[in-house]
């Protein structure tokens, strides 16, 4: 009984971590040690990443984190919104 309550625990705060964005200005080591390693991983240009914290096929959330070129969260969004979709709906160059 002891073992499955602390493991039920664990579990829950593992996803409390990932529902709590990064802060601005956080160093990537502090992300990358509270989230583990990213589902993906994108080249910005000009310089910095992106990182993408999925949940899955039936997850309800993604997180995207932008870390600048000096190893700094510059901002972190959640993207399975209305508003994120509607800004790729709207964006130049997408053909329905």
């Amino acid at each position: 009984m002891l073992r499955a309550t602390l493991s039920m625990f664990t579990v829950l705060g593992l996803c409390v971590a990932c529902t709590t964005p990064p802060a601005a200005n956080a160093p990537l080591t502090e992300v990358l040690k509270s989230w583990g390693p990213p589902t993906a991983t994108y080249l910005l240009q000009p310089a910095g990443q992106r990182l993408e914290y999925a949940t899955g096929p039936f997850g309800r959330t993604t997180w995207m984190v932008d870390v600048d070129a000096a190893g700094r969260v510059a901002q972190s969004r959640q993207v399975l919104n209305e508003a994120e979709f509607f800004k790729l709906q709207s964006a130049q160059g997408l053909t329905r």
